[in-house]
């Protein structure tokens, strides 16, 4: 009788155990390649706030539903990452970027929102059903695409990658350097895209 009371007791505590580890756990996206994530959940963050440990990462930087990120600093922030992402923001989320260097690509989806004030992004920019808007100071150094029913407005910055931009969405620009001459394809009326001085391959919209 003790032996069964024991097993019981045993089977009744693992029981209860693995329903507290499924109740509590937090749900994370696997890793890719085995690298650490980033999760950021707060509903408010300030780039500016992350440890130095924190901006130069084995991973990426995962940005969860219903948030707002900012970089309130002067200078910006510095994120650095192995991975091919620096910055995967998921959905409803509303970014907010004026300085700093973001060394890998950045993933807007699912009715995401990022305003680039300035900073230079070394790697693609890839919108999903998303909002970007760019202005005076913002550099990309990769390509800007735009996918599925995403808005992109330009007003300003430096490219030197190619404009990729699916039937579905709309881009908007009304000034910015360009390397690539497709730009001119999507260059709003009364602007027109005229060869720059500062490369023999960059032009820049201008108003006529």
């Amino acid at each position: 009788m003790a032996e069964d009371s024991t097993n019981t007791e045993s089977a009744l505590i693992s029981n209860l155990t693995a329903y507290l580890e499924e109740e509590f756990k937090e749900p994370v996206t696997p890793p890719e390649d085995n690298e650490e994530i980033i999760e950021i959940n707060q509903a408010y963050l300030d780039l500016n706030s992350l440890s130095e440990e924190q901006r130069n990462i084995e991973g990426y930087y995962l940005i969860k539903s219903n948030c707002n990120i900012v970089d309130s600093s002067s200078e910006g922030v510095t994120l650095e990452t192995s991975g091919d992402k620096i910055i995967e923001v998921e959905s409803n989320v509303n970014c907010s970027i004026s300085g700093g260097n973001y060394n890998g690509n950045v993933n807007l989806d699912n009715n995401s929102t990022l305003t680039l004030n300035g900073g230079t992004i070394n790697g693609d920019l890839i919108a999903n059903d998303s909002t970007l808007s760019i202005s005076n100071g913002a550099k990309l150094t990769g390509n800007l695409v735009a996918n599925s029913n995403s808005e992109i407005n330009i007003s300003g910055g430096e490219f030197s990658g190619k404009l990729d931009i699916s039937e579905n969405s709309t881009l908007k620009i009304s000034g910015g350097y360009f390397n690539d001459r497709t730009a001119g394809n999507y260059v709003e009326q009364g602007c027109a895209l005229l060869p720059s001085d500062k490369s023999g391959f960059t032009f820049v919209v201008s108003k006529l």
